[in-house]
């Protein structure tokens, strides 16, 4: 059994990529809509899910790029448990970098950075412009230190 093959294998993914008026990104963009996409992995199975949720960022970022340069609309995509849709056969920068050109801020989070493979929390921290931190491990901590190093200091 291939991918596609186990991609489709639920009624319910089946159905969610065979309708005949699919989504349109780019009309989410322009008309400022908010579109909420509950990628449950208990019933459509983990695998789906993380397929379904790059799927979707995949493709608000190209409506977001087809916008034309002088009437692009800022969109915003919110991951949340973004391990699950951070693409591992994708290491470059673009998918973190490039939105901006296009209006487009990603907002991504997760429990822990651990949680992501090495390579790509190194993108996430060359390219991300605003970081929020809440608890922290302690290993985490010391990272998090350096990033707020100015503030950090004032604090102590």
């Amino acid at each position: 059994m291939n991918r596609l093959d186990q991609f489709q294998g639920t009624r319910l993914t089946r159905n969610i990529l065979s309708q005949k008026e699919g989504l349109d990104f780019g009309q989410i963009i322009r008309e400022h809509k908010i579109l909420l996409v509950p990628l449950l992995a208990s019933r459509i199975g983990e695998t789906n899910a993380n397929a379904l949720g790059q799927m979707i960022r995949e493709m608000a970022q190209m409506a977001a790029m087809r916008q034309p340069i002088n009437a692009r609309q800022a969109s915003m995509i919110m991951m949340d448990e973004y391990r699950h849709f951070a693409d591992k056969n994708r290491t470059r920068s673009a998918p973190y970098s490039e939105p901006r050109k296009y209006r487009q801020a990603n907002v991504i989070a997760s429990q822990y950075l651990g949680q992501l493979p090495k390579d790509i929390q190194d993108t996430i921290e060359r390219n991300v412009a605003t970081h929020i931190a809440f608890g922290q491990l302690p290993e985490e901590a010391k990272n998090v230190v350096k990033r707020f190093a100015p503030m950090a200091k004032e604090l102590s």
